[in-house]
């Protein structure tokens, strides 16, 4: 999927935002929001990839708000055991039940072998020096059967106009093209990372680009309308293919 050349649609949906005019909203605001990760694969993973009191680790937890999905829509993961890892403690990291503070280029990960069901690298991967590396790492501590979701940037974002081209336009965002963000070391290509998680006896469940066709539109529009940043981000990112994902499961 990801050597296709996405150039006709990207450049399509460019002339789309070029012209955009907001459409009715039918959906109320947390709807629209709701709606948006209740189908996003990365939300997905982490409600269906754990067993009954499974183990996940959040890696590059930020914050820490992935805490909250436990509780977040059906099916309710009450059950999870979450731990986080990043480089600074977020704000949420005491909702885990184990943090660490720790640098992925140089730090050893603090956990036992095979000691997770499930690990979530969300927006992470472009943040590190050597991903081969990282991978390695965290293949220890993922147990048999174990699931790992990789989403990063697409190759194609560092083609993409700026952030302040749609801010411009109205609709307000953070994240575009991916040099916004100044902490972004490198994008990676996701099936040369699943090749290499293959050598490690890591098999590819499924892999493709983050897209909500049905709901992108709605939420550019509400951004629009509500000068709402997160439903605007979330629209622009949808709409220009922002995210790739990878999920790989150990053998």
């Amino acid at each position: 999927m990801f050597q296709q050349d996405l150039t006709p649609m990207i450049k399509s949906n460019l002339a789309f935002l070029d012209s955009f005019k907001p459409t009715d909203i039918r959906y109320k605001r947390d709807d629209l929001i709701r709606l948006y990760w209740q189908y996003h694969p990365r939300f997905r993973s982490i409600k269906i990839s754990s067993p009954l009191n499974g183990r996940l680790l959040d890696v590059g937890g930020g914050s820490g708000g992935m805490s909250f999905w436990k509780e977040y829509l059906f099916p309710f993961r009450t059950d999870l055991k979450m731990s986080v890892i990043d480089l600074q403690k977020g704000e949420f990291f005491d909702r885990y039940e184990k943090y660490a503070i720790l640098n992925l280029d140089t730090d050893e990960l603090p956990f036992e072998p095979e000691s997770f069901d499930c690990i979530i690298l969300s927006h992470l991967i472009e943040h590190v020096q050597d991903w081969k590396l990282l991978i390695r790492k965290i293949n220890k501590v993922l147990c048999k059967n174990g699931v790992i979701y990789i989403e990063t940037p697409s190759k194609h974002t560092v083609d993409l106009p700026s952030k302040t081209v749609y801010v411009n336009k109205g609709l307000p965002c953070t994240t575009i093209n991916f040099y916004d963000d100044n902490t972004h070391v490198a994008t990676t290509d996701l099936d040369e990372a699943a090749a290499y998680a293959n050598s490690l006896t890591l098999i590819t469940l499924e892999k493709g680009y983050v897209r909500n066709v049905h709901f992108e539109d709605l939420l550019l529009s509400y951004g629009y309308k509500h000068n709402d940043m997160e439903a605007s981000q979330y629209g622009l990112w949808s709409k220009l293919l922002f995210s790739s994902y990878l999920i790989l499961q150990k053998m």
